[in-house]
């Protein structure tokens, strides 16, 4: 791990999380159902991180 990764988010990446999730009302509620499955979820919360990670600051899986 490199000493230029941080543990916390930053003030950016959490301004972006909470945009993303204000963009995905189905997400943030988190309730699956016939057209929203675990598995799209997953993809969504993937695309998310990788939008976070690509920022300076906290690199989170």
């Amino acid at each position: 791990m490199s000493a230029q990764i941080k543990c916390r988010p930053t003030k950016q990446q959490m301004k972006l999380l909470v945009d993303l999730l204000a963009e995905d009302p189905q997400l943030m509620a988190g309730k699956f159902s016939s057209t929203f499955t675990q598995k799209i979820a997953s993809v969504r919360w993937e695309a998310i991180a990788s939008q976070l990670n690509a920022m300076p600051g906290a690199e989170k899986t």
